[in-house]
């Protein structure tokens, strides 16, 4: 068993000193449910200069014998009972801490507001309509458990419930403060003046000093300092409207694990915290993919950071290890629509009077596109050329409030429209839609990200589970389109550069496909070849090779 450590140490990777000391064995169930560490406390003393880390050494020293006497008083149920306003004291305090930590750079209000909803949602409501008290889950318990310790505070059953309670209120009223500020509200905050004075927690915390509050070490950059400058120099605006996705999914990554820490101090995070996090997020049951993502978000971050001089190390370096395929097992889990299943769905989709509806699986099915490549695209994006119907994918000329994109160079291409796509009528539905609209207007972009894929995705993944009864979890509602079309393609194309151009994959096993311009400058082929795709039912209409005269686009 390691000798506990009261004297500073070097991290071995950082070369930043630290405070360590083994946890007894009697008391490791209390520090894992309070703390969310079982072995040791350690803590960062922030500085690689040794003189200073002996000065900052007693203050840490304190801090952990203090976690310790909590657990010590778990373990012994000595626990306290709180009078309501000091539940509401701690409920009071825990709600500054996240507003400090989350009004500086506010997440978009409709996060917040979905939170709020979610939180009311919780409610129990009479027989006249009306709410209830709020009633706290087992979850609900263990956490106001975890906040109290957080002060050095046991306390009973009945206490725990009603901290529960308060603690329910502050997130529904720190949720209505950061709508506000969402929305550039920094007025004074409404709910600042409900609580307790601070000196009613001093109260009942006797003394103890409560750890990783934000701004007790306010030195270098904060986790969202980072993601911004990551975000900067890699060609995303995080100041863009709507926010870029990738922005935000990085810093609700960051959010998560500075509440998990308690605190957004990016200098000051360590391995052991990184590690930490890992083991609580699959312990909460995120799959090994899903985690490994988490980390490699912010590994990519703090890797900007290390290289920039805002950080002395990333934590997160070699931690995240996605799930090794086996060797000869294809890397998809998804697998294509069955011939029965194409013609099932394509049947259903006629009957549908909604364009999303209607003529997205069509489209999808007989050009092999991406969702959404085809959802973001406009009316002027379809279009003649030498009397033969194309439609531009490319990811140029977004609109007020939406997004365009594509996944890489290769992806913008010209596809031809298959004749059974112009038989069916897709091309006359076209012609009907007004100037600069959208291809499916009905598919509006989603609020948070002006992305139509995300809404056109619910809509059809709704209606092919819910309605069309297709609940197989290999197949992907819509990705499963262009599985069908590439294994209809392997059928009739032998010519994989042909079938890349019109699929928009790039041939890395083929290194001519780096010479000339290749057949996404041949439009008669792609047309020849696409024809060659046999449709999973026969279209409405009679198919012929070129059925439209000469245009420049659909509406001339």
């Amino acid at each position: 068993m390691p000798v506990a450590m009261t004297r500073p140490t070097r991290h071995p990777s950082s070369g930043v000193f630290r405070l360590r000391k083994v946890i007894p064995e009697s008391l490791r169930d209390a520090a894992e449910r309070l703390f969310g560490v079982r072995r040791e406390f350690i803590e960062n003393l922030g500085t690689k200069n040794e003189a200073e880390a002996r000065r900052r050494a007693p203050a840490a020293l304190a801090e952990i014998e203090r976690k310790l006497d909590v657990c010590r008083r778990n373990a012994q149920k000595a626990a306290q009972s709180l009078s309501h306003i000091q539940c509401v004291a701690i409920a009071g305090a825990w709600r500054r801490e996240r507003l400090e930590l989350n009004e500086k750079n506010p997440a978009p209000a409709e996060g917040w507001e979905a939170e709020r909803d979610m939180l009311l949602s919780y409610l129990d409501y009479d027989d006249d309509g009306q709410p209830e008290d709020y009633r706290p889950t087992p979850k609900d318990i263990a956490e106001a458990e975890a906040v109290a310790a957080e002060y050095g505070i046991v306390a009973d059953e009945e206490s725990l419930s009603a901290l529960a309670q308060a603690l329910w209120l502050a997130k529904v009223q720190l949720a209505e403060t950061m709508i506000r500020r969402a929305h550039g509200d920094y007025g004074p905050d409404a709910y600042a003046d409900r609580y307790p004075d601070r000196a009613v927690l001093r109260e009942i915390t006797a003394g103890f000093s409560p750890v990783g509050r934000p701004g007790e070490r306010a030195h270098g950059a904060s986790f969202e300092d980072l993601i911004r400058g990551f975000c900067r120099e890699n060609g995303i605006n995080p100041d863009a409207v709507p926010i870029p996705e990738d922005f935000d999914r990085r810093r609700r990554f960051a959010k998560h694990f500075a509440a998990f820490i308690g605190h957004d101090r990016a200098a000051d995070v360590t391995v052991e915290d990184a590690v930490r996090w890992k083991e609580h997020l699959l312990d909460q049951g995120k799959s090994l993919r899903t985690v490994a993502n988490h980390l490699s978000a912010l590994s990519a971050v703090w890797a900007w950071g290390e290289t920039n001089k805002k950080v002395q190390v990333n934590p997160f370096k070699g931690l995240a290890k996605p799930p090794k395929k086996a060797k000869g097992v294809r890397e998809s889990s998804q697998r294509p629509y069955s011939s029965d299943e194409a013609a099932f769905i394509l049947e259903a989709a006629r009957k549908e009077h909604r364009p999303t509806l209607r003529w997205v699986p069509w489209v999808l099915a007989l050009t092999g596109a991406r969702l959404a490549e085809i959802v973001q695209a406009r009316k002027e994006d379809v279009y003649h050329h030498d009397g033969m119907p194309f439609i531009r994918i490319h990811g140029e000329g977004t609109a007020p409030g939406e997004v365009r994109s594509v996944k890489n160079g290769a992806s913008v291409r010209n596809v031809p429209i298959h004749p059974a796509l112009v038989a069916e009528g897709f091309l006359e539905y076209v012609s009907r839609l007004p100037e600069g609209s959208p291809l499916f207007p009905d598919c509006k972009p989603d609020g948070r990200y002006g992305n139509r894929a995300r809404s056109a995705t619910k809509v059809l993944t709704r209606w092919v589970r819910e309605r069309l009864k297709i609940e197989d979890e290999a197949i992907s509602p819509n990705h499963s389109w262009r599985h069908w079309f590439i294994d209809a393609a392997r059928d009739c194309i032998d010519n994989i550069e042909l079938r890349n151009a019109i699929t928009g994959h790039t041939d890395l096993i083929n290194e001519s496909h780096r010479y000339g311009f290749g057949y996404r400058a041949k439009p008669e082929r792609l047309t020849e070849t696409i024809r060659l795709i046999k449709p999973p039912i026969p279209p409405l209409g009679p198919m012929h090779d070129a059925e439209h005269p000469q245009q420049q686009d659909i509406a001339a």
